[in-house]
C-alpha cells in the first residue's frame, strides 16, 4: 500500500492527507532531460514525490520544483514547443463571443488570438522573445505575471484563458484565485491542461510531465473541484479527441503499459521496467498492431488535453 504523507499540504485545497503514488530520483530526470532534449536542469534536492491528494483528486509533486527563466528559454528553442494549431483551441473559441474582453495568461507567441473573434485581446506572457515574435504579427502581449496584473484589473474580462500553463504553476491557489479576480460577473475561465483521465495518465517516462517542467497534474474531477473552490459553477469539461500526430505515441504507451503488467505489479513514474528490452520489443510489436485501428476516429479515445470551461455567477 502507498504510504499516507501528513505533513504535506495540497497546492489546490491545502489538504493535509495525500497518497504517495511514487518517489522520483532526481539524477535520473536530470539524465532523462539531457538525454531527450540536450536541457541542463537544476533541481536542489534528490528525490521528489508523486502524491495525490485524497479530498481534491489533485496528483501533485513535493516539492513543487519548477523551471526557471533559462529552463523555459532552452524548451522554446525546441521548434515544436509552441504550436501554432490546437484542438483546445477550436473548443475554447466556442465559449467566446464577439463582443468579449479577452485575457490570455501564458500566451506565448500570441497563437490563440488568431483563432478567436472578440472585441479585444490581451495575453500576459513572461518570455521577451515570445513577446517580441508576437509584436511583429501585431499581437499585444504584456510582460506581467497574472497575480500583478489582476491586482490592477479586477472584474475587467469577460473571459480569462490559459492554455497548458496551470500545470506549470506552483502557487495553483493564488494563480486561480486571480484569474477569477479578473473577471467581470457573468465571465469566463477558460482552462486547458494535460488530461489524467487520458492516456497521458500511463506515460510513466513522459518527462515533460514530471518536474520542473509539470508541477501538478489534472483529473476532470481536480477541476470540479478547483472551480467549486473559486465559487465557480462548471459550464462544460470537454476532452479533445486524439490528435494524428499522437496516434504512435498512443499506441507505443499503451503496448508498453501493457507489457508492464504481465511482468509485475502495475508501473509506476520511472518504471525501470519500462526502459527493458522484453517490454519495449513486446510494446513494438503490439503498436504496430494497435496503430491501424486508430486510423479511424470512431475508435480513437479521448485526446491529451481537457477544456474546463467556468462561469462567475452573474451580479
Amino acid at each position: 500500500m502507498n504510504a499516507v504523507e501528513e505533513a504535506t499540504r495540497c497546492p489546490l485545497c491545502a489538504h493535509a492527507r495525500s497518497i504517495r503514488l511514487a518517489t522520483l530520483d532526481a539524477a535520473v530526470l536530470r539524465e532523462e532531460y539531457l538525454r531527450s532534449f540536450k536541457i541542463h536542469i537544476r533541481m536542489d534536492v534528490e528525490r521528489i514525490d508523486y502524491l495525490h491528494c485524497t479530498a481534491c483528486d489533485l496528483r501533485f509533486f513535493e516539492p513543487l520544483a519548477a523551471g526557471d527563466a533559462d529552463f523555459y528559454r532552452q524548451l522554446q528553442a525546441i521548434p515544436w514547443y509552441y504550436r501554432e494549431q490546437k484542438a483546445e483551441y477550436d473548443i475554447a473559441a466556442h465559449h467566446i463571443r464577439p463582443e468579449d474582453q479577452v485575457l490570455e495568461v501564458g500566451a506565448g507567441k500570441g497563437a490563440f488570438s488568431r483563432h478567436v473573434r472578440c472585441a479585444s485581446y490581451l495575453g500576459l506572457e513572461t518570455s521577451p522573445d515570445a513577446i517580441e515574435i508576437a509584436a511583429r504579427e501585431g499581437v499585444r502581449l504584456l510582460q506581467e505575471d497574472l497575480q500583478t496584473h489582476a491586482s490592477r484589473h479586477v472584474g475587467e474580462y469577460d473571459v480569462v484563458c490559459a492554455f497548458q500553463v496551470l500545470e506549470h504553476v506552483p502557487q495553483v491557489c493564488s494563480f486561480l484565485e486571480s484569474a477569477r479576480d479578473c473577471l467581470r460577473s457573468g465571465g469566463r475561465l477558460l482552462l486547458a491542461v494535460p488530461s489524467e483521465d487520458s492516456f497521458a495518465n500511463i506515460d510513466f517516462w513522459d518527462i515533460l510531465n514530471m518536474p520542473p517542467h509539470h508541477v501538478t497534474r489534472w483529473s476532470d474531477l481536480s477541476l470540479r473541484n478547483a472551480a467549486r473552490q473559486l465559487g465557480l459553477s462548471v459550464v462544460t469539461i470537454e476532452h479533445e479527441p486524439l490528435a494524428d500526430s499522437h496516434v504512435s505515441w498512443y499506441a507505443r504507451i499503451v503496448a508498453e503499459y501493457g507489457m508492464a503488467l504481465r511482468s509485475g505489479p502495475e508501473p509506476h513514474l520511472l518504471d525501470p521496467r519500462l526502459r527493458g528490452w522484453l517490454v519495449r520489443r513486446g510494446a513494438k510489436i503490439g503498436a504496430a498492431l494497435l496503430r491501424p485501428a486508430l486510423r479511424n476516429p470512431v475508435l480513437r479515445p479521448i485526446g491529451h488535453a481537457v477544456v474546463a470551461v467556468f462561469e462567475r455567477a452573474p451580479a
